[in-house]
């Protein structure tokens, strides 16, 4: 069975009623992972249309704190650029960064957005392949490595200083990724602290600029 669609779901903590995570769920087949499995398929922008349509719903009806930090003709901003990006078909991740900026522009460290579980396991085959070795831990002007996947490396060690990446300031991607981050209010220490997290850096820097060889 296929189902060409994709889908949006919605689970809400009943026990904290401004607890609400989006998950987005990009369903392609029941047939083998390896075999069935495109990471780079593209969804019609019919198809995205419909489902920032819901996932802008959702929000609208069911979410409390829409408006707490955001007022609603800054959201009715959002939500109009977020449609204004799907006007060509998108792969997943591509529709995610969408959602994502979107979502961060609400400031509610609560409420997410995922990849599917098919793309999810998909990133875990690319360990054995390419992928942004190093977890960061990042602070106010200051960013250091916390560890290194490629183990053969004795330049960056635990503790050095990263000043830039691929000629690009930290300030500068640090200011980009933020964009993407959703946190409680205004609250920047959050947004550090969620790139500091083991692989939400490299995860979300390679989603932005894209998985390089070097």
């Amino acid at each position: 069975m296929h189902l060409k669609r994709t889908r949006v779901k919605v689970f809400v903590d009943m026990r904290i009623p401004a607890l609400l995570f989006l998950l987005i769920i990009f369903t392609t087949g029941c047939s083998s992972f390896k075999s069935s499995f495109d990471p780079g398929k593209k969804y019609s922008s019919e198809q995205l249309e419909k489902d920032f349509s819901v996932f802008q719903n959702i929000l609208q009806e069911s979410h409390p704190g829409l408006y707490w930090y955001t007022p609603k003709d800054s959201m009715d901003y959002y939500f109009n650029w977020g449609k204004e990006q799907i006007k060509d078909s998108l792969t997943e991740p591509e529709f995610k960064q969408v959602l994502s900026y979107v979502l961060a522009k609400m400031n509610c460290g609560h409420t997410t957005v995922r990849s599917s579980k098919n793309y999810s396991n998909y990133l875990d085959t690319l360990r054995n392949e390419k992928f942004f070795p190093l977890s960061l831990k990042l602070w106010g002007d200051t960013t250091v490595v916390a560890s290194n996947l490629n183990r053969r490396d004795s330049i960056l060690k635990r503790g050095t200083i990263v000043k830039a990446i691929d000629n690009r300031a930290m300030e500068q991607i640090t200011d980009t990724l933020f964009k993407f981050i959703s946190s409680d209010g205004h609250n920047i220490n959050h947004k550090f602290q969620s790139l500091s997290n083991r692989g939400v850096f490299g995860t979300l820097y390679t989603s932005v600029y894209g998985i390089t060889s070097n």
